[in-house]
């Protein structure tokens, strides 16, 4: 679960929970991508890239999604958390695709993929390599589950990722 040690801290702003990836013949429905603000900084002028790798080594942009401003909640600690819907089939899902979280200054603050590295060749991310997630959705995940972080503290290095299970769009993991 999502908690946040208690007290002042400097936000923290990361990727915390997406789906892109399951099992229905009709398409993958369902997909999100969330973003949390550990110190409840508000998010309104991040946004999200989206990258096709399907050439790792020259990986594309093909979206970017300026971030909603999100809600306050509590999760051991007030958090802002923010969350991007997009249509069926909206974020691509194939082998060594991935997402680069930009804050408003336009800075990479994270860039991770789902089934292999990338390194981006355009975009805010161009020259960066993704950190490859350990954990995917394979299209054998039923609808309404995610990619999760899971974990206690204030800052992305004290959350783990979890294999797909259900999802918790909007509220604490």
């Amino acid at each position: 679960a999502l908690l946040l040690a208690s007290g002042a801290a400097q936000a923290d702003v990361f990727i915390n929970e997406f789906h892109y990836d399951d099992s229905t013949s009709s398409g993958d429905t369902g997909e999100r991508i969330e973003i949390v603000a550990t110190a409840g900084e508000t998010l309104s002028s991040y946004r999200v890239y989206l990258y096709n790798g399907s050439t790792p080594t020259s990986a594309v942009t093909y979206d970017n999604d300026l971030v909603p401003a999100g809600s306050l909640v509590t999760c051991g600690g007030q958090v802002r958390i923010a969350t991007l819907s997009y249509p069926t089939n909206g974020i691509q899902n194939g082998s060594n695709d991935g997402m680069a979280l930009g804050n408003p200054s336009g800075q990479v603050v994270q860039f991770i993929s789902d089934e292999g590295q990338i390194k981006a060749s355009n975009g805010p991310a161009a020259g960066l390599t993704s950190t490859n997630l350990p954990v995917s959705e394979t299209g054998s995940n039923a609808a309404g589950y995610s990619l999760r972080l899971t974990g206690t503290g204030s800052s992305y290095t004290n959350f783990t990722w979890q294999a797909p299970a259900l999802a918790t769009f909007g509220a604490c993991n």
